[in-house]
């Protein structure tokens, strides 16, 4: 997998982070968290993106075309961050996901600028980056299990 197909992974698994909890709003922070971390990433235009990401990332012919792709989708990554972290949440489990998240946002940002302007043969920095993208996604796929975790415990449903 080049350093191209794995940004593509890494963006696939930010979009599917922007999963949509809908359900009645109860006295419960954990629960009322998770339901304005929804609709955060509903505000941000996530929905249906991570389709839309896929359909566009399977028909690129070539790196340029890849490169457009990315930086189409790079202006709901870069305003994420900050949208989440001005989310007032009401629980330490949510400030935790909170933090992580947007944590983790920030780091998939600074992979796709350095990514956009890398020389593809300084080997050094190309692994560093790929070291970056793979830190990352873990990163945003442990916030994404422990959201759906907490969202099952609450009997959240997910939105897709």
């Amino acid at each position: 997998m080049n350093l191209w197909q794995k940004i593509g992974k890494l963006l696939l698994t930010a979009l599917c982070c922007g999963v949509l909890f809908t359900t009645a709003c109860s006295g419960n922070p954990e629960k009322q968290d998770l339901i304005a971390l929804g609709k955060a990433f509903k505000s941000l235009g996530y929905e249906n993106k991570d389709q839309e990401f896929k359909q566009k990332m399977q028909t690129v012919k070539n790196e340029d075309e890849m490169k457009a792709v990315i930086q189409e989708f790079l202006p709901i990554f870069e305003k994420t961050p900050q949208e989440i972290r001005q989310l007032n949440m009401k629980s330490e489990e949510g400030k935790k996901l909170q933090k992580d998240i947007a944590d983790g946002f920030d780091k998939l940002v600074s992979v796709i600028r350095k990514m956009l302007t890398i020389d593809p043969n300084d080997a050094d920095a190309v692994f560093q980056l790929n070291k970056e993208a793979m830190d990352g996604q873990m990163q945003l796929q442990q916030a994404q299990q422990r959201l759906f975790t907490l969202a099952g415990k609450h009997g959240l449903k997910l939105d897709k």
